[in-house]
């Protein structure tokens, strides 16, 4: 999964609400779907696009399937997001020493 897919996860409220139901434990699908006010129907087709971004998993435990949050894709999306930051603090911090710089010539 890339951070495309990742951010383009995290975009419906919905999938956030799921992610914070799943952030304590993992769940089944009609709790999960209780948990957070969705009809199993709806339920099914964000937990495909979370699982399509690499932020949940699932996993069978006899007829039932348990989905849980999976940290790799949150993590490598964190990482993106401070190295973005990080690059655009010094770019800015750059531009400020030369504005001031040019401001102090004659």
């Amino acid at each position: 999964m890339g951070v495309q897919e990742t951010l383009d996860a995290l975009s419906d409220p919905a999938r956030r609400r799921i992610l914070d139901a799943l952030c304590s434990r993992a769940m089944g699908a009609g709790e999960l779907a209780a948990a957070v006010g969705l009809a199993p129907s709806r339920l099914s087709y964000h937990l495909k696009k979370l699982k399509a971004g690499g932020l949940v998993s699932d996993s069978r435990q006899g007829s039932h399937i348990h989905y849980e949050l999976d940290l790799g894709a949150i993590d490598e999306t964190i990482i993106w997001l401070s190295v973005l930051r990080s690059n655009a603090a010094i770019a800015k911090s750059g531009k400020s020493a030369k504005s001031d710089q040019t401001q102090e010539r004659p």
